[in-house]
């Protein structure tokens, strides 16, 4: 699985499993970057997560650029995502848990 069927299935995960409303997508300096807004504009509450069912394990860590939350995504082949949460708050649900493991 490459970068981009990651991005596409990983798309396709949010919004079949989350309250996100919006998902956009857009390159940028080689980078693929995530602008999310979510329904009920909860923060993101996660901190480390690992992403394991793919061919590669995604690292994802939580950072807080200002009052914007944003997650950071490195793969281990080098490429990098950039996913914003344009929301004040974000809810894992039962589903996530399943494929966030909490750090």
């Amino acid at each position: 699985m490459d970068s981009t069927e990651f991005i596409r299935d990983f798309t396709e995960w949010i919004k079949e499993n989350t309250s996100i409303e919006a998902l956009y997508i857009y390159p940028d300096k080689g980078k693929t970057a995530f602008i999310v807004i979510t329904s009920n504009k909860r923060m993101f509450l996660q901190n480390f997560m690992i992403f394991s069912d793919y061919d590669r394990t995604t690292y994802c860590k939580l950072f807080n650029n200002d009052d914007l939350p944003y997650l950071e995504i490195e793969f281990r082949s080098g490429h990098e995502a950039l996913i914003e949460f344009v929301s004040e708050n974000f809810e894992i649900t039962d589903n996530m848990k399943v494929v966030f493991d909490k750090r």
